[in-house]
């Protein structure tokens, strides 16, 4: 019975490891079947491969062989776990909890000094001192070779 658990685990692991997008290098262009199939397995991988062919295009040749190692299936990985709000929600609340606690009271205060300096600003404007009205505006266009 243990043999029967332990085939189905490495079935549905292998299953699950088997992903429909190319483990190519982002500087190189996939076909379009590569693509096609990528993007029946993942949606959001059009844009996302929209997004970096625009990016590679501008690199420079040493950038691409700087990240040559970067492939599609690893940086698309990436990017859907930056994107993940399971995983990140409950930690930005987290820190968001942790900050105010920590800095929470120096919130009134920089709101107090910000508006100091806004009113020193404008009781001391060089308005009150100076007043600077343009008397006519040359205009002067040159020919270039």
């Amino acid at each position: 019975m243990n043999k029967i658990y332990l085939l189905f685990f490495v079935l549905i692991f292998l299953f699950s490891s088997c992903s429909s997008i190319s483990d190519k290098p982002v500087s190189e262009k996939m076909s379009t079947e590569e693509l096609s199939k990528a993007i029946k397995s993942d949606t959001l991988f059009a844009e996302f491969y929209e997004n970096i062919r625009e990016e590679v295009d501008e690199m420079s040749d040493i950038k691409k062989a700087t990240y040559s190692d970067v492939t599609y299936r690893r940086l698309f990985k990436y990017v859907k776990f930056l994107q993940d709000t399971i995983y990140w929600k409950p930690l930005s609340e987290k820190w968001e909890k942790e900050w105010q606690k920590d800095y929470g009271m120096y919130l009134p205060k920089a709101d107090s000094v910000l508006s100091y300096w806004k009113n020193y600003l404008a009781e001391n404007s060089l308005d009150k001192y100076v007043k600077i009205e343009l008397a006519r505006i040359d205009k002067r266009y040159y020919d270039y070779m």
